[in-house]
């Protein structure tokens, strides 16, 4: 979902998607980058919100709510950095595995 929506974001200004992987502060990471136009900040307030959609009737306003909630389920987090003309940056953190 979130390199789909980083597609959509890029699709009628053209740019560059990063997906990058490692581990930081003992846990693992996922990261999906995009320099495309970002945010406003009343979007990025209401990005993880139920129902909310910035795509009208194409979208359902559920991708960003499930990826927030499949990280809940998995102990995890998901961090969300953006700037209107700076691009978009979701970090999912998960936690180390017991051992």
């Amino acid at each position: 979902n979130l390199v789909i929506n980083a597609i959509d974001a890029l699709r009628d200004v053209g740019g560059t998607i990063t997906v990058s992987t490692g581990t930081q502060r003992n846990a693992t990471f996922v990261r999906v980058n995009d320099d495309g136009p970002g945010m406003s900040a009343e979007v990025e307030t209401r990005a993880f919100e139920p129902f909310f959609t910035t795509k009208g009737e194409a979208g359902t306003g559920l991708g960003l709510a499930m990826v927030y909630a499949c990280m809940q389920r998995h102990a995890g987090s998901v961090e969300l950095v953006t700037a209107q003309g700076k691009g978009t940056t979701f970090t999912l953190r998960f936690p180390p595995t017991p051992t």
